[in-house]
């Protein structure tokens, strides 16, 4: 107790930190697991009172799904910044083998949020510069609008069919219609990022 008051004292707020330490610890099944963690692991414990006490969403957050907290202190999850190349291989993981649409689409809010909560300690915890962490959110928010688009065009084909050119003849299935030429095309899907996200400039407002 008295390293996480001291702990606490160190922050910007303390009351937010012991407000935040707390109800975390009670949205864990096993609160005591946390507190012989936060014991051995003086590094954990400053991490998570400095998030807390700093950002009432990102603490929300931890509340919301306190599993987060286990993977965010991982020793490789601060360390370094994702790439485009990070956040497409993480989105397909999240919706591998779900079966609907909704499904995928809370798994989808779900790695959001997660990666938010990275994003947010790696910003508070100043591991990160201010170009970084705008980087970031936006290649993760590209990321996930690309995932999506996908399942959107694949539900879409699944139903419909593929659509052509408008000078082209839809291909139906599972035969070409009568009239089908080689030099109909399909038509590809385009989304098109304009002002913050197209600058890659997006903030946690966005």
């Amino acid at each position: 107790l008295h390293a996480v008051l001291a702990a606490a004292l160190e922050t910007s707020d303390a009351n937010n930190a012991l407000n935040g330490l707390e109800r975390l610890a009670a949205a864990l099944p096993e609160p005591a697991e946390l507190a012989r963690h936060l014991r051995f692991n003086p590094d954990s414990l400053s991490l998570l009172l400095s998030v807390v006490s700093q950002s009432q969403f990102l603490s929300d957050i931890l509340v919301r799904y306190p599993d987060y907290y286990w993977w965010l202190v991982r020793s490789d999850v601060l360390r370094s910044p994702k790439s485009p190349a990070d956040y497409r291989r993480d989105c397909a993981q999240a919706i591998a083998e779900l079966p609907d649409r909704l499904a995928r689409k809370n798994a989808l809010c779900r790695l959001k949020l997660r990666e938010i909560l990275r994003i947010g300690a790696r910003d508070l915890l100043r591991v990160a510069k201010i170009e970084e962490v705008t980087r970031e959110i936006s290649d993760m928010a590209q990321s996930l609008i690309m995932t999506a688009a996908d399942i959107a065009w694949q539900e879409t084909v699944a139903r419909f069919g593929e659509p052509m050119t408008e000078t082209g003849t839809p291909i139906a299935t599972p035969e070409p219609p009568a009239g089908y030429t080689p030099d109909t095309h399909a038509c590809g899907l385009c989304v098109i990022a304009m002002g913050k996200l197209g600058g890659r400039e997006l903030n946690f407002s966005s």
